[in-house]
């Protein structure tokens, strides 16, 4: 009989059921019972509850190299499957296909009924052994958490794990974390999460897992509170014995700077769109006169593309109630046209102007902390009302004293308002534009810029902002920039007139 030796092994460091020994003993097997060896699918770092069809070395034994052998041999039935499910499935496809399952070292044979029964109830208490070990781990990562201690696992992006005495605790990776502030600090300034993609894909900096970037990863990592050191699981902060967030490791980038972060990514959101044909340039930034969003629609006819912006107004009431009041009548626009228009009105107003960038800047704004610590204090009164601390008062005042003390310490720390700031970047409005390749960033700088277009029924006559100039007659768009930006030009011409 012709045997296929199956090796598996969760943990490469797993020394009782390490890859050579499960050899040996297959192989001990083979030899006993006269059969031939023909190989082996080892997986390793490979969960038991993983199915056998999607384990990387056995499935594809399973799936396309059936005829090779006659029988699937594992040092015992918990290194074919831990799942019961599995391990049924696995029996019946073997009954099927004519091949017999076997363990080296327990009296497991399914060519009987006997024997399949026997792996049956062996594969059940494998699976609850298996269930009882992840609720240990996870048991004892909690407690590892709680001494600000690693647990395992993959790391954070931008740490590694480093043994101590009493386990491991994570570090700073000297080759990610300058990545993570890097990312951080280049999507602050302005920057798109895709073209720093691009980069560092260009560079060939690696995700994680070995891959390149994409904007899913680089969302995963900035949106992550791991990034300043604090605990997460599924995305959620763990908190301590006070209800606080939990802190695990020495942070990536501020508190400040994570704050501005997050506020940066959701104000971006805010215009962030489905597109099904491209990025529109003026999405976010042009309007109809009625007030609504002008989105751009594309279409193929005769073999050529047609580009055009349409008021999201149009789309309302039925096609054919031509007069319902709800329907904008306003008529759609050449996408090319639009986008030309605004961006020469933009220009030839503020191209020679010195483009300052607006930043958040976080104030000394500690509501968010203070908010939790009374939250958790709330919490801990109503636990000592319904009898929760059992007769450990000592433990519960404790408690008290250690959030009573925190609430005073960030009540007297000052307290500023958030702010947004003009910060001169050495180049005119011209050049930035010009250094600009992606229609993505193109965007983000007009919406930066507070430009606002807006697409009338009818041509209007458009008051000139330039000392001198008539007035724009005839066209149906109207080009305006902040009140701020109004000035600036105004002084400019003024000065150079």
């Amino acid at each position: 009989m012709r045997v296929l030796g199956v090796v598996r092994l969760s943990r490469e460091t797993d020394e009782t059921t390490s890859p050579e020994r499960q050899r040996e003993a297959v192989t001990r097997w083979c030899e006993l019972h006269g059969h031939t060896l023909i190989g082996f699918a080892e997986d390793i770092d490979v969960s038991g509850a993983v199915s056998p069809w999607d384990r990387p070395d056995l499935g594809p034994w399973l799936r396309n190299r059936a005829g090779e052998f006659d029988a699937l041999v594992g040092w015992k039935v918990d290194r074919i499957s831990r799942r019961l499910l599995h391990f049924a499935s696995l029996l019946e496809w073997a009954a099927e296909h004519g091949k017999v399952v076997a363990s080296a070292t327990e009296p497991i044979d399914t060519s009987d009924r006997f024997g399949r029964l026997m792996a049956q109830v062996l594969a059940m208490f494998a699976e609850f052994e298996r269930d009882a070990i992840q609720e240990r781990v996870m048991d004892g990562r909690v407690k590892l958490r709680e001494h600000g201690r690693w647990g395992g696992g993959h790391p954070p992006y931008g740490y590694h794990p480093v043994k101590v005495d009493d386990g491991w605790k994570l570090e700073q990776d000297p080759a990610t974390a300058p990545v993570v502030r890097e990312l951080v600090s280049r999507v602050i300034a302005g920057a798109s999460v895709l073209s720093v993609c691009r980069s560092f894909n260009d560079r060939g900096v690696l995700t994680r897992l070995g891959s390149d970037w994409t904007a899913s990863a680089a969302f995963r990592v900035l949106r992550s509170r791991t990034i300043i050191g604090q605990a997460e699981h599924k995305g959620k902060p763990l908190t301590d014995a006070d209800g606080l967030p939990r802190q695990i490791a020495e942070p990536i980038v501020s508190y400040t700077d994570w704050r501005t972060l997050q506020t940066t990514l959701d104000n971006r959101a805010k215009a962030e769109k489905v597109r099904t044909h491209g990025a529109a340039l003026l999405l976010g930034v042009a309007f109809c006169e009625c007030g609504k969003r002008l989105y751009r629609q594309s279409g193929v006819s005769g073999g050529k593309l047609y580009s055009y912006y349409v008021c999201s107004g149009r789309a309302k009431g039925k096609r054919t109630e031509k007069d319902s009041p709800e329907r904008c009548r306003n008529k759609p626009v050449a996408a090319a046209t639009l986008d030309e228009t605004a961006v020469s009105g933009l220009l030839t107003l503020v191209g020679a102007l010195e483009f300052m960038e607006r930043r958040f800047v976080p104030g000394e704004n500690h509501a968010e902390e203070l908010a939790k610590v009374a939250q958790s204090l709330k919490d801990a009164r109503e636990e000592w009302d319904l009898g929760l601390y059992g007769s450990d008062r000592q433990g519960y005042l404790e408690r008290l004293s250690r959030l009573n003390e925190r609430q005073q310490r960030l009540e007297g720390l000052p307290s500023t308002p958030d702010r947004w700031e003009s910060v001169p970047t050495g180049e005119t409005y011209g050049e930035a534009w010009d250094a600009l390749a992606e229609v993505e960033e193109r965007r983000a700088f007009l919406i930066a810029s507070g430009l606002r277009v807006t697409l009338h029924a009818e041509p209007v006559r458009t008051r000139s902002l330039l000392p001198g100039l008539p007035p724009l007659e005839g066209g149906r768009v109207s080009v305006v920039i902040p009140h701020d930006l109004q000035q600036r030009v105004l002084e400019h011409a003024a000065r150079t007139a």
